[in-house]
C-alpha cells in the first residue's frame, strides 16, 4: 500500500529594530496512508493553512513537497509553489523559540516528539510560553487538523 510523505517548506526572516537580519528555513512532514492525488493536496492545504496561523508575520509556508513511499521503495517527489503567510503580528528576533509536544499514535504505542518552530516572540513572556487566546485557538486548530488521519513516521 503506498504512503505519501507530505512536507511543508517554511521560511522566516528575523528583524532587529525593524531591520532584516537573517533568513532561515525548515520543513515539517506528515504522512497520508494513500497515494498522491489532487484530493491529498487539498487536504494538506488545510494542514498548512492551520499551521500558518501559528507563524509570525515574518514567516511563511512557501511550498509543499509530496513523495510516494511503497515499502522500501521511495518514489520521485513533486513540489508545489504555495504561499501561506504568518499572521501573528510580532516580529521575530529569537528564531530558536519552539513548542515541543509528545504526540501519540491512535491505538498504538508509538510516539513522536513534535517540535513546532517559528513561534512568535509575543507568545513568550520572561522565557515562559504565555499564549494569547488567539494563539491558543490556532494551536488547537492545527493539532485537531493533524488528528484527522495524518500519520507520522515510526520505527518498528
Amino acid at each position: 500500500m503506498p504512503v505519501t510523505k507530505c512536507t511543508m517548506l517554511m521560511q522566516l526572516g528575523t528583524k532587529y529594530n525593524g531591520v532584516p537580519q537573517r533568513q532561515a528555513g525548515w520543513s515539517e512532514s506528515w504522512y497520508a496512508t494513500y497515494g498522491f492525488n489532487d484530493r491529498l493536496v487539498e487536504l494538506f492545504k488545510r494542514v498548512m493553512q492551520k499551521r500558518a496561523l501559528m507563524l509570525p508575520a515574518s514567516a511563511a509556508i512557501v511550498g509543499s513537497r509530496y513523495q510516494e513511499i511503497n515499502g522500501d521503495t521511495v518514489g520521485a517527489s513533486t513540489s508545489r509553489n504555495i504561499y501561506y503567510s504568518g499572521v501573528t503580528g510580532s516580529e521575530n528576533d529569537m528564531p530558536q523559540i519552539a513548542l515541543k509536544y509528545l504526540v501519540g499514535a491512535t491505538g498504538q504505542t508509538n510516539k513522536k516528539i513534535l517540535i513546532l518552530r517559528g513561534i512568535p516572540d509575543s507568545q513568550v513572556v520572561n522565557g515562559e510560553f504565555s499564549p494569547s487566546n488567539t494563539f491558543r485557538i490556532a494551536t488547537a486548530a492545527f493539532l485537531t487538523e493533524i488528528g484527522t488521519g495524518w500519520c507520522f513516521r515510526a520505527v518498528k
